[in-house]
């Protein structure tokens, strides 16, 4: 309690009592209270100040991730257009196909030039 006290007085409070005076109800544990935020906004205030460091790192390391992401992705893009001229199955089996259908046409015009 004695540094609520302190930080009273070093802004100007310590003549100014929580009770107010004039009869109204006043919390005897409210300083406790005010004791107690004012040691979590501490604790919150530093690790604010913990985390600086590392969110400008963070942010000094953005320009590296964003060229990267456009190297990846240029990169993508020409795996994407090969990939797409690689035949797919229907078209390997259609080649195939056709290939077969004129090796019978060409045995079937041998045969009928044999027999004439």
């Amino acid at each position: 309690m004695a540094e609520t006290e302190g930080r009273r007085r070093a802004r100007g409070l310590d003549a100014l009592p929580l009770d107010g005076g004039g009869g109204g109800p006043h919390d005897p544990g409210m300083e406790q209270r005010v004791a107690k935020l004012e040691e979590t906004v501490q604790g919150i205030d530093k690790a604010l100040r913990e985390l600086v460091p590392s969110i400008k790192q963070i942010a000094d390391g953005m320009p590296k991730v964003r060229e990267d992401l456009a190297e990846m992705k240029g990169r993508l893009t020409g795996i994407e257009g090969q990939l797409r001229q690689v035949p797919t199955l229907w078209s390997i089996g259609g080649t195939m196909l056709a290939i077969n259908a004129g090796i019978v046409a060409v045995a079937g015009l041998i045969i009928a030039l044999l027999k004439a």
